[in-house]
Order: C-alpha cells, then structure tokens, then sequence
C-alpha cells in the first residue's frame, strides 16, 4: 500500500484529491495499492500503477488525467471507472526511494513512457 510506503506522499496525495472535489479518490488512498513503477528512462519519474500495467493501458481510453497543484514536482493521477489506475510523479526523489526499495513492487519495461502523456 503507498500509504505504508510512503505515508508524507499519500497523505499529501490524499490531501490534494480532496482539495480538487474528488473526495471519493481521496478516500481511496489509504487502501491504494503501489502494484508496478514506471520504467521509463526519465530519472525524474517516480511514477507508479495501481493495477497491472497491461490493465491500466486497457482502461485509460475508459478514464481521464487529473493534474494536481503539488508543493513540490509534478503529480497527475489516472482514473478509470471512478479508481486510480497510476499515478505520475516527477521531481520527487524521495519518493522514488522509497518505492524502488520495496521488494516485491513489479517494474514495467524499460523506455516504457505511457505514464508520461502530453494530453
């Protein structure tokens, strides 16, 4: 769970998905599970998925990009059906600490930069 991995970052993600009048996705981070990072060449990306990466690539014509107002860096989350299916973090290397040291985390395939949209 982020909140375990990383409980500063999801309580501000929390904070900021409420701040944005999703209150529902806020509520939603205490149980979001951190299931694959992103495996992009970017050395900034902190990024992650919440379902497996193939699921994700499924859902996203289904969903939409939220754009946060973060402190620090770049947050955007991807929804699908009303659930966060990743989220994109950059400039947040703290966080990429945190989540690259956790055993078990899945990575997805190098120079893999879905997560890194332009729309």
């Amino acid at each position: 769970m982020l909140s375990a991995l990383a409980p500063e970052f999801a309580a501000e993600l929390a904070a900021l998905l409420a701040a944005r009048g999703e209150p529902i996705l806020a509520r939603s981070i205490t149980t979001l599970p951190v299931v694959e990072l992103c495996r992009c060449s970017d050395p900034r990306c902190a990024s992650f998925y919440t379902v497996p990466r193939f699921a994700a690539n499924w859902r996203w014509p289904q969903g939409g990009r939220l754009e946060l107002d973060a402190s620090a860096g770049t947050i955007r989350v991807d929804t699908a059906g009303g659930l966060i299916v990743s989220v994109e973090v950059l400039d947040r290397p703290q966080l990429a600490t945190a989540l690259q040291a956790r055993d078990g985390i899945e990575f997805g395939l190098a120079g893999d930069d879905r997560l890194h949209r332009k729309d």
